[in-house]
């Protein structure tokens, strides 16, 4: 992903930060998650996301 913003509907996943920097932060007002090289989440589908990504982020990702 490219440095700057993006709002997502997000699908079921789980994912790894290889490389990079961001913020996801959630529209229903959860508290925002860093992203940094090992940062690992998981999304439902459904969830209302905005990345902010401050440098070039490479994950890796199931759906």
């Amino acid at each position: 992903m490219s440095p700057g913003a993006m709002s997502d509907v997000e699908v079921d996943e789980l994912f790894v930060v290889v490389a990079g920097a961001g913020r996801i932060e959630f529209a229903d007002g959860s508290a925002p998650v860093e992203l940094r090289p090992g940062s690992v989440g998981r999304f439902d589908a459904g969830t209302r996301t905005v990345w902010t990504v401050s440098e070039k982020l490479r994950k890796i990702y199931l759906a």
